[in-house]
């Protein structure tokens, strides 16, 4: 057989080798590109209360820092263990690990505790006290099913118990059965007309409901939120001598505003967040401006005396109405009136007061208040989340190992945290560890196996090691659930076509 030997084909060959290298390159720049991108920071949009918050009194009630949990109260809560048969020492102990982030120590005491307040139940099935110790220790653990059984229990024997109504809203709400949990809010408002948490109950579940509902829509299909608040116009109208009612109906309108003002965005976010402002209809800034005079009257009178929430709703309103500056002094003087036994509370005022920075364009205080938050160590169960969140302003920085050693701590704190181990798979994928990638992924799927953020990075995984097969297929869940997600888009465009 004769072999010819051509240079011009040679010089083809290389050309053609060259030619596909080329193009691996360039995408594999293009999917580094996408992977930084996982790191962009973008505004938490938040706004809660609790029904403490509406419960006037003629003095203020702060809680003492007395009840602040401490690991040298947990060692003396364990040697009086030691000494007492008193079961309600384990759900002491377990809820301070809890309170301090150590998770695992606070599931291992709630379960001691929960199996031994289930063989008591079985010679004492009709007391009420230990069905509800049951049933709250259920739902900590995540157990709700379970929870809702001993909830049901309760309200057999007593169909007025107001702590079993209350926990079947909320439960009904967290595994999505919201005709069920607004059957208990119509049931709660019947027999409680006169205790906020009934108005502020039926109004978290309509915006979870509304959360849930929007994610399905599209920029065509979506209609707007038509929220229908005359149960609350009417308890107004009906308890106008009962503050704790005026206080608490007015700021479930105000929540109700924020959620239909906000959640649209979402449609349609902005290119940049810099300097942005949300777009207000004429009828909704006439609605902030009724809602701020009246929070502005109620300072002024002496029965409204818990100011922490007068002030935190009026930063509220001057956000939604692009009023940076006097937003965040609202939210400043709200968290120094909340005091250090109001964690929830001066939690997310320090949330808003960084939103506020953030979307002026300053980045550096909007930081600045996310270090405060762990500095200061606010509610120490979110300190997990508050260093995920430190780990992002250093990510979109292109810092990764300030990054990485912020995520670990994360972790460290709560092994749950699934956020921290899709950044840590994003962090490896830059660094080219594949299989690190993987693991971080796979820890995060056993977690939370319907993180959106999750599948994102699934699909750059599987296009780094050439797998288009896999990536094709969570391109198309995505497009199927949500035609308009735009990175599932962008990713079809730019590599599966």
């Amino acid at each position: 057989m004769k072999i010819s030997y051509s240079p011009q084909r040679f010089i083809l060959f290389l050309l053609l080798i060259f030619s596909f290298s080329l193009s691996e390159g360039q995408d594999k720049a293009l999917l580094k590109h996408y992977t930084w991108k996982q790191f962009e920071i973008i505004p938490s949009w938040g706004i809660s209360y609790q029904t403490d918050n509406f419960i006037l009194s003629p003095v203020p009630q702060i809680r003492s820092n007395a009840d602040k949990p401490s690991l040298k109260k947990i060692k003396a809560l364990k040697d009086t263990l030691k000494i007492t048969s008193n079961y309600s020492y384990f759900k002491k102990i377990g809820l301070m690990y809890y309170a301090l982030n150590k998770k695992d120590s606070g599931r291992y005491y709630l379960n001691e505790a929960l199996t031994k307040y289930n063989y008591e139940l079985y010679s004492n099935p009709a007391d009420t006290a230990l069905l509800h110790e049951i049933c709250s220790i259920n739902y900590l653990l995540g157990n709700v099913y379970q929870s809702m059984q001993f909830a049901d229990s309760l309200l057999k024997i007593n169909p007025d118990d107001s702590k079993a109504i209350f926990k079947n809203i909320m439960m009904h709400s967290d595994v999505g059965d919201y005709a069920g949990a607004k059957m208990y809010c119509e049931i709660a408002i019947e027999k409680f007309p006169e205790n906020p948490a009934s108005y502020l109950s039926k109004t978290s579940v309509i915006c979870t409901e509304a959360s849930v509902n929007f994610s399905e829509q599209t920029k065509e299909s979506f209609n707007g939120f038509h929220f229908d608040v005359s149960f609350l116009q009417n308890a107004a109208n009906n308890y106008r001598d009962n503050a704790s009612i005026q206080l608490a109906t007015l700021s479930c309108e105000l929540m109700l505003l924020y959620y239909s003002v906000v959640m649209p965005m979402n449609l349609n976010p902005p290119k940049s967040y810099k300097n942005f402002k949300i777009q207000l209809t004429k009828n909704d800034s006439a609605k902030l401006e009724s809602y701020e005079n009246k929070y502005l009257n109620m300072i002024e009178d002496k029965k409204y005396n818990n100011h922490y929430t007068l002030y935190y709703s009026l930063g509220i309103i001057n956000f939604l109405k692009g009023n940076y500056p006097t937003a965040i002094n609202y939210f400043k003087t709200s968290a120094e009136l909340c005091g250090s036994g109001n964690a929830e509370n001066v939690l997310s005022c320090y949330d808003n007061i960084r939103n506020c920075y953030f979307l002026m364009g300053d980045t550096k205080k909007a930081k600045k208040w996310t270090k405060k938050k762990v500095k200061n160590k606010i509610l120490s169960s979110s300190l997990a989340d508050n260093y995920t969140e430190l780990a992002i302003y250093e990510l979109s920085e292109k810092r990764l190992q300030k990054g990485t050693k912020y995520l670990k701590k994360a972790i460290k704190l709560d092994s749950t945290n699934y956020e921290a181990y899709v950044l840590l798979a994003n962090i490896e994928m830059l660094n080219n560890n594949w299989e690190l990638a993987e693991k971080y992924l796979d820890r995060c799927f056993k977690i939370q196996p319907g993180y959106e953020e999750l599948y994102e990075s699934f699909i750059l995984l599987s296009l780094f090691l050439d797998d288009k097969e896999s990536a094709r297929f969570f391109v198309n869940q995505f497009l199927a659930n949500a035609p308009e997600n735009n990175f599932a888009r962008n990713i079809k465009r730019d590599f599966l076509e």
